[in-house]
């Protein structure tokens, strides 16, 4: 069982992540941005949308799409749409982020990992567990 070293100030892991996170972490820091992403790749959206389309799309909220559309421009995944108003996005399928994550889908998907049961997830790492 692991425990809460979050707020520990010697838990040098903890640290050192929340300074330098890893790409992978930033994008899935927050359920919603990974919803939207999600979303986006497996319907293959190729029309422009507003940030109201988005959460529909994604089945997140309005607020959500407002909250991460900054992170989502600048890690490629949307582009914004010249001369627009109210303002339109375009999905980039072929944006390195898009890529990379359709290959870990298919990882997993070759890997026998169709869904995530209640209770398959793992506890959260603590190096002092080893």
């Amino acid at each position: 069982m692991s425990r809460d070293t979050s707020n520990d100030p010697n838990n040098v892991v903890d640290r050192t992540q929340a300074e330098d996170p890893a790409g992978w972490l930033v994008l899935t820091q927050n359920d919603s941005a990974a919803k939207i992403i999600d979303a986006l790749i497996k319907k293959k959206v190729r029309r422009e949308m507003n940030k109201s389309e988005i959460a529909d799309i994604s089945g997140v909220s309005r607020q959500s799409v407002l909250n991460h559309i900054d992170l989502l421009i600048e890690i490629g995944v949307l582009d914004k749409v010249q001369r627009t108003k109210p303002q339109r996005y375009q999905f980039n399928l072929d944006s390195d982020v898009c890529k990379a994550v359709t290959r870990l889908d298919a990882a997993m998907h070759s890997d026998g990992i169709d869904s995530v049961e209640e209770g398959m997830l793992l506890e959260p790492f603590d190096s002092r567990d080893n």
